[in-house]
This record gives C-alpha cells, structure tokens and sequence, in this order.
C-alpha cells in the first residue's frame, strides 16, 4: 500500500518517509499513521502551547497501601452532664428530708397520757366556728356500750366486744343542723367528732375502717375514696352513699385525720349533688388547728412515771 503525501519543507518530507516505513513494517490504519505523522511534525517544529492552554500535570496512581483505612464508626456526642444537674436530685431528697423531719417535729402529738387527761370535746368545732352558719348544735360522748347502739346491731355484746378488740376507748361527737328543713343543694347536717384509742397503732389501723364514724361496714358497698393534703400524722377523705327509700340516695362526704391516738372527723351529709369536698377539707383544717392549740396546753403535763416493781 502506497500512500502519496506531499510536503514543501525538507525536514517535512522526511518525516514523510518515516512514517511510509513505519506504516508499512506495522500495516497501521490510516488513520493511525496521519496520527504518527502529526506528532513526529509536531516533534521536528515543536509549538508554544503554553501561552494558550495550561499545562495539566500528570501524577502516576499511588501505590496501594498493605494497611488500607477502616472507615471510623460515628459515635453520637455525648454532653457531659453538669455538676448541678447531677446535684439537683440530691438537694431535692435533702430539702425533703429536712422538710419531713421539720414538720414531723412540730406536728408531735402526746400519745404517752392517761386516757382521762384528753379533753376531746375541746377539740370540736362549735357552731361559730363552722364557715357556713346553721342553727343548731348537739353534743354527746360515747363509751362503748353507748356506741355500739347506735349500730342497732342485734347482737350488741359482740358489737362491743369488736369495738373493744380494736382499741376504741370513747369518743366525743357534735351535730350540727338547721332549725327547719334544709336548702336543697346544701348539707342536711354536719358532724364532727373526735375517738381516743388505747395506742398509736390502734388509731392508724382505724383509718381504714371508716375512722371509727358512724357506718355500717357490711352494708357500706358504695364508697370511694379522695385524696387529701396531709393533716396531722395523716388524713384520708371518703365518699360514702346510701339508698333511702322516699329520699333517694344519701351521701356522706367524710375528711378524717389522725394526732397521736386521737382520730378526727368531719361528715356532710345530705342528697346525692350536694357533697362538697372543699367544705369537708376546710372544716377540718379548722377543727385541725383547733386541736394544735389543745395539744400543745397537753404538752405542759408531766408524762406518767412508771410504777415502781413491789
């Protein structure tokens, strides 16, 4: 194959024949050798491309490393807690600490006198010192045989026996009423009482038994319970309801709360609607005061001496 290109230049014509004799041993396309002989031109009168298109340097690949990169796993920033934050839950149980050995302090209640020296009905309210006004009052105590009928058990000595078994020693009740019939939407009757037991433990136990209030305990089916602020040693509140036939159905809104072996209560009592919780709690918040002020005139008496062995 003979490929015919003419050159004016000398060297041209050189490099002509180069590549005529470079194509003939290789048998290169065409195209191929217009290639060569553009370059081997190129090489004989080399041009300045420099001013025109930038040079592009020319890096050999690296090496691959023995020991290539793990990726790092991304671990969440964690923020370092602050001293007070870490603080807070400990000032806290502190703080309630302190505050519970506080009012534990100034809430002490004499449980260590003669059951005589416990003045319960000073610690009832008196129709002046209730926040609504009604007309009348009654005042009564009950030992146990005496409270044990009002139940109208049939079987009145095993009433008292039970009374006895739980601790009651006797106990002061005040009823308020109106002089007429009541308004509808408000209490038929108020009453408040206070009950002394043999010890601390007696007293807590009656908490859960209506407080020693006036209740038929296998008849009391329909109650529920409320919660109250702390009163005292403790306090508890109780919605108790009863069907009447011709009235409907009663209910007894009851705030009771314990000092020392003394249980305290304070009962609403009128038509299902008109219990009023907030009443309950602020009769006996009054009537809790009250009893501070007897109990601190009982912490001037001198505690019993024990008896001497004969």
């Amino acid at each position: 194959m003979t490929i015919a290109i003419t050159y004016p230049h000398p060297t041209l014509r050189r490099t002509r024949s180069a590549a005529i004799a470079r194509c003939q041993r290789n048998t290169t396309a065409p195209t191929t050798i217009a290639t060569a002989i553009t370059t081997s031109a190129a090489a004989t009168n080399p041009v300045n491309l420099s001013s025109r298109v930038p040079a592009i340097p020319i890096v050999a690949p690296a090496r691959p490393s023995r020991h290539p990169l793990r990726p790092v796993p991304w671990i969440p920033h964690v923020r370092r807690a602050s001293l007070r934050l870490t603080l807070l839950p400990l000032l806290a149980a502190l703080g309630l600490g302190l505050f519970s050995a506080c009012a534990t302090e100034d809430e002490a209640f004499r449980a260590d006198l003669p059951d005589d020296a416990y003045p319960l009905e000073d610690m009832l309210l008196s129709l002046d010192d209730l926040p609504i006004a009604m007309d009348n009052e009654n005042t009564n105590m009950f030992d146990n045989p005496s409270w044990a009928q009002l139940f109208n058990e049939e079987n009145l000595r095993g009433k008292v026996t039970q009374l006895d078994a739980r601790g009651r020693v006797t106990g002061a009740m005040r009823e308020f009423s109106w002089s007429g019939s009541f308004a509808l939407g408000g209490p038929a009757f108020i009453t408040v009482q206070s009950t002394l037991y043999t010890d601390v433990e007696a007293a807590q136990d009656s908490l859960s038994l209506f407080c020693g209030a006036l209740v038929d305990e296998r008849g009391a089916t329909d109650f529920t319970e409320f919660w109250v602020a702390s009163i005292g040693d403790g306090a508890q509140g109780l919605l108790l309801g009863e069907q009447v036939e011709g009235l409907g159905r009663l209910v007894k809104t009851m705030v009771c709360f314990r000092t020392g072996r003394v249980v305290h209560a304070v009962a609403q009592n009128g038509l299902d609607g008109s219990q009023d919780i907030a009443l309950s709690v602020r009769i006996a918040r009054r009537m809790y005061d009250q009893i501070r002020t007897v109990f601190a005139e009982l912490d001037e008496i001198e505690p019993l001496e024990d008896p001497e062995p004969s």
